[in-house]
């Protein structure tokens, strides 16, 4: 067996076993289906496929896509499978959660790529010289990030063209689970996946904190830090990069919630991460950070802080998809057939993307009339 054919083998294998587990099976049971559709099959048998240890005869592929609902194609790409997974989650989250999140990021990343590819729009880099020190803190990264932009004391515009400026490709994914997201590769591709089901400001926190990941090239090699480490050094790198500490220190000169509310409003950071940066930086003491823990608790702006924070949500698949099918170079129904997402799903994602998008504008005007009024 030569080592292409064994490469070809190894990667059907990881396809097959992607495609059970994001359907709940195990070997044994995905063996029993197989054996009353298909013809009699063990879980030994499945197991050697998904090792890539047997070669797997054309009509058991098949009879695999079919039970796993995925087109024959999607099992013979070569664009290889998710790994160095950097998962920004709570620790009670199960890893049954975690696969799910991953199964399905994977096939809207491979969409993704395959639509870009059709349409030749590739991401490139905009510093592709840039160096990152293991060495230097987030902080230190963040304030170097931010001279490379000349942003000085101004706000980050979009976190999200920030990751693609660095040839990230950035998804969105709703789940329900207490994920914030992921950084990884995709085949050596950089990628990104946030959950979406959470607020504005948290999401711009959280698409910094898995650049950081991939600037420190945390998802390519086992770091020297161990894992809390690591989240420690991608969180201070978001803070200080979504604002700078001259700029937390006057949000607290005059000790004003409401003013508070406005320089969350301005940078897009949360209240919760500027009084945090505000107690590790002396600014205010730990009675008082107790004390606003408490009237955050009791006011309940743990889960809803005050202040509105402009969307910064990665739409450039979406764009991407929809650009590709208004020019007619392929249809929805042939992306479907191609990358194991239904075209129900894609025509559903383009939608409500739109409607998203109209919905915050429609959100920021009356915002503004508001304030017209009010002054």
């Amino acid at each position: 067996m030569t080592s292409e054919t064994t490469e070809h083998l190894e990667s059907v294998g990881q396809r097959l076993r992607i495609a059970r587990e994001a359907i709940g099976l195990s070997t044994r049971e995905a063996a029993a289906r197989l054996t009353l559709s298909f013809k009699r099959t063990s879980h030994v048998t499945v197991g050697n496929y998904e090792r890539g240890t047997s070669r797997l005869p054309e009509d058991a592929l098949h009879a695999f896509a079919q039970l796993y609902n995925r087109p024959v194609h999607w099992f013979c790409v070569k664009r290889g499978i998710l790994e160095g997974l950097r998962y920004r989650a709570l620790k009670s989250v199960s890893v049954r959660d975690k696969k799910d999140f991953s199964h399905h990021a994977q096939l809207w990343l491979e969409t993704y790529l395959h639509v870009e590819g059709i349409l030749g729009r590739n991401l490139s880099p905009k510093y592709p010289n840039f160096e990152v020190s293991h060495d230097e803190s987030g902080a230190q990264l963040a304030k170097n990030i931010r001279e490379l932009y000349k942003l000085r004391h101004f706000p980050i515009p979009s976190t999200i063209r920030l990751l693609e400026d660095f040839r990230i490709y950035v998804i969105q994914q709703s789940s329900n689970a207490r994920i914030d997201g992921f950084a990884g590769l995709l085949g050596g591709v950089r990628v990104v996946v946030l959950n979406t089901n959470l607020s504005n400001d948290r999401i711009r926190l959280n698409a910094l904190h898995e650049l950081a990941h991939h600037l420190y090239e945390d998802c390519i090699a086992g770091p020297a830090l161990s894992h809390e480490e690591v989240e420690k050094r991608a969180f201070e790198f978001a803070s200080h990069l979504l604002i700078p500490d001259d700029e937390i220190e006057k949000a607290f000169a005059i000790k004003s919630m409401v003013r508070l509310v406005q320089y969350k409003e301005r940078f897009g950071v949360s209240l919760a991460a500027m009084i945090y940066r505000a107690h590790q930086n002396s600014i205010i003491t730990r009675a008082l950070y107790q004390r606003l823990w408490k009237d955050f608790t009791r006011l309940g702006y743990r889960k809803n802080e005050p202040g509105h924070v402009i969307a910064d949500r990665p739409v450039r698949m979406e764009t991407l998809i929809d650009s590709a099918v208004q020019q007619k170079r392929i249809s929805y129904a042939e992306i479907a057939s191609v990358t194991g997402v239904q075209e129900s799903s894609i025509r559903r994602r383009i939608e409500e993307t739109f409607g998203k998008i109209i919905e915050e504008d429609n959100s920021l005007i009356n915002r503004n009339n508001i304030k017209l009024k009010s002054n």
